[in-house]
Protein backbone atom coordinates (compact mmCIF):
# COMPACT_ATOMS: atom_id res chain seq x y z
CA UNK A 1 0.00 0.00 0.00
CA UNK A 2 1.38 3.41 -0.97
CA UNK A 3 1.95 5.85 1.86
CA UNK A 4 0.71 9.38 1.68
CA UNK A 5 3.33 12.11 1.82
CA UNK A 6 3.72 13.45 5.35
CA UNK A 7 2.31 16.81 4.24
CA UNK A 8 -1.12 15.30 3.47
CA UNK A 9 -3.78 15.49 6.13
CA UNK A 10 -6.12 12.58 6.81
CA UNK A 11 -9.24 12.97 4.60
CA UNK A 12 -11.59 13.88 7.46
CA UNK A 13 -9.16 16.53 8.74
CA UNK A 14 -8.58 17.89 5.21
CA UNK A 15 -12.36 18.22 4.75
CA UNK A 16 -12.64 20.10 8.06
CA UNK A 17 -9.81 22.47 7.11
CA UNK A 18 -11.36 23.08 3.67
CA UNK A 19 -14.72 23.96 5.28
CA UNK A 20 -12.95 26.40 7.60
CA UNK A 21 -10.99 27.98 4.75
CA UNK A 22 -14.13 28.49 2.68
CA UNK A 23 -16.47 29.41 5.51
CA UNK A 24 -14.61 32.36 6.99
CA UNK A 25 -13.55 35.77 5.73
CA UNK A 26 -9.80 35.30 6.18
CA UNK A 27 -9.05 38.48 4.25
CA UNK A 28 -10.49 40.67 6.99
CA UNK A 29 -9.64 38.37 9.91
CA UNK A 30 -5.94 38.35 9.07
CA UNK A 31 -5.40 41.78 7.51
CA UNK A 32 -3.81 43.20 10.66
CA UNK A 33 -1.49 40.19 11.07
CA UNK A 34 -0.31 40.30 7.46
CA UNK A 35 0.85 43.86 8.02
CA UNK A 36 2.89 43.23 11.17
CA UNK A 37 6.20 43.57 9.30
CA UNK A 38 5.28 46.72 7.40
CA UNK A 39 7.63 49.60 8.18
CA UNK A 40 9.93 47.37 10.23
CA UNK A 41 13.51 48.71 10.33
CA UNK A 42 14.82 45.18 9.63
CA UNK A 43 13.57 45.67 6.05
CA UNK A 44 12.95 41.90 5.69
CA UNK A 45 16.58 41.04 6.42
CA UNK A 46 16.43 37.24 6.87
CA UNK A 47 19.22 37.25 9.45
CA UNK A 48 17.13 39.51 11.67
CA UNK A 49 13.64 38.23 10.80
CA UNK A 50 14.50 34.61 11.61
CA UNK A 51 14.70 35.64 15.28
CA UNK A 52 11.52 37.73 15.30
CA UNK A 53 8.28 36.16 16.55
CA UNK A 54 6.18 38.54 14.45
CA UNK A 55 7.67 37.33 11.17
CA UNK A 56 6.28 33.82 11.62
CA UNK A 57 2.80 35.14 12.39
CA UNK A 58 2.84 37.46 9.38
CA UNK A 59 3.98 34.66 7.06
CA UNK A 60 1.40 32.23 8.44
CA UNK A 61 -1.35 34.84 8.05
CA UNK A 62 -0.37 35.44 4.43
CA UNK A 63 -0.20 31.69 3.75
CA UNK A 64 -3.61 31.08 5.31
CA UNK A 65 -5.14 33.95 3.33
CA UNK A 66 -3.75 32.58 0.06
CA UNK A 67 -4.90 29.02 0.80
CA UNK A 68 -8.39 30.32 1.57
CA UNK A 69 -8.45 32.23 -1.72
CA UNK A 70 -7.40 29.09 -3.62
CA UNK A 71 -10.08 26.94 -1.97
CA UNK A 72 -12.75 29.54 -2.69
CA UNK A 73 -11.60 29.72 -6.33
CA UNK A 74 -11.76 25.91 -6.60
CA UNK A 75 -15.25 25.90 -5.12
CA UNK A 76 -16.37 28.62 -7.53
CA UNK A 77 -14.92 26.74 -10.53
CA UNK A 78 -16.62 23.51 -9.44
CA UNK A 79 -19.91 25.37 -9.04
CA UNK A 80 -19.60 26.95 -12.49
CA UNK A 81 -18.82 23.57 -14.04
CA UNK A 82 -21.81 21.97 -12.29
CA UNK A 83 -24.10 24.75 -13.55
CA UNK A 84 -22.71 24.42 -17.08
CA UNK A 85 -23.17 20.64 -16.98
CA UNK A 86 -26.70 21.07 -15.65
CA UNK A 87 -27.59 23.51 -18.42
CA UNK A 88 -26.17 21.13 -21.03
CA UNK A 89 -28.28 18.31 -19.62
CA UNK A 90 -31.39 20.49 -19.57
CA UNK A 91 -30.79 21.43 -23.22
CA UNK A 92 -30.53 17.75 -24.09
CA UNK A 93 -26.81 17.81 -24.83
CA UNK A 94 -23.86 16.67 -22.85
CA UNK A 95 -20.61 18.61 -23.02
CA UNK A 96 -17.34 16.73 -22.71
CA UNK A 97 -14.28 18.15 -21.00
CA UNK A 98 -12.94 19.10 -24.44
CA UNK A 99 -16.05 21.20 -25.11
CA UNK A 100 -17.52 18.78 -27.65
CA UNK A 101 -21.22 18.14 -27.55
CA UNK A 102 -22.63 14.65 -27.78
Amino acid sequence: MARRPETDLPPNVAAHVRRQLIGRDWESLLSDLRGLCADCPADRDPDICINCPLEGIAVDAATLTLKARLEKMKKSQNHKKAVKDGIGTINGTLTTDEGEES
